[in-house]
């Protein structure tokens, strides 16, 4: 597996390869509750990033909200 990923090695199997492992890790989340704890530990983990990358979405609906109301506090 260490070979696969050198510098030296095919980029379409390398693709090949990570897509394989993907498409596995979808059928084992989907029929087990193996990976439970890993996807609740990755949801942890990257709720603050997505809470980050919606944040200037919240900030452009709450200014096109208050300038609807005429600015009023």
């Amino acid at each position: 597996m260490k070979q696969l990923f050198l510098e030296r090695s095919n980029p379409r199997n390398q693709a090949f390869v990570l897509c394989l492992v993907s498409l596995i890790l979808f059928v084992i989340d989907g029929k087990s509750t193996a990976l439970k704890p890993v996807r609740q530990a990755a949801g942890s983990l990257v709720e603050p990033i997505i809470w980050l990358a919606v944040l200037p979405r919240r900030i452009a609906e709450q200014a096109c909200l208050r300038f609807s109301q005429g600015l009023s506090p």
